[in-house]
């Protein structure tokens, strides 16, 4: 998959699900871990780039960012969040014990797996709770969506004014 960094186009091989725990796992979380998924020589040529100044950190968080929502169905901290999650024991048994193998499964499918797997037994109030944690943005981060910042109430009564809501 072809990523640019700072003015530099670089193709990032097919990395499996259980590559992409390591990469995040290894780097500081989803900021950096495009640097953990490149070949080694492209991996050294973008570590140049930052040594010397011609790279930004900004520009591979954002390319790391950029590249975890390519391949996911997830936004970028929701990736990480189901990711980190799956290293648990509990969690890595009940995959285990579901015959998912992140060796065999791209980021895409692992995560949405994952999800599956957590919320298979969640009520509707135990999966809205659970759906809300996992798409809270990360302190400082903005994700774009207006509806996160307005009143939970107001929303609650703009629904129960829907047509058929009673």
């Amino acid at each position: 998959m072809p990523v640019s960094v700072g003015g530099r186009r670089f193709t990032v091989p097919f990395r499996n699900a259980a590559d992409w725990t390591v990469a995040m796992e290894t780097a500081s979380g989803p900021y950096d871990c495009l640097l953990y998924l490149l070949e080694w020589r492209d991996r050294d040529q973008l570590l140049d780039g930052l040594a010397f100044g011609t790279v930004d950190a900004s520009d591979l968080h954002s390319a790391s960012h950029r590249l975890t929502e390519e391949c996911s169905p997830y936004r970028w901290w929701e990736t990480y969040r189901l990711l980190m999650v799956a290293t648990r024991p509990t969690v890595l048994g009940r995959t285990v014990v579901k015959g998912m193998d992140p060796y065999s499964l791209t980021v895409a499918q692992w995560c949405s797996g994952i999800f599956s797997l957590l919320t298979e037994h969640l009520d509707d109030s135990g999966r809205f709770k659970f759906e809300a944690q996992l798409a809270d943005p990360p302190d400082g981060v903005d994700d774009g969506d207006d509806w996160a910042y307005q009143d939970f109430e107001q929303m609650v009564a703009q629904a129960r004014a829907m047509p058929g809501q009673g």
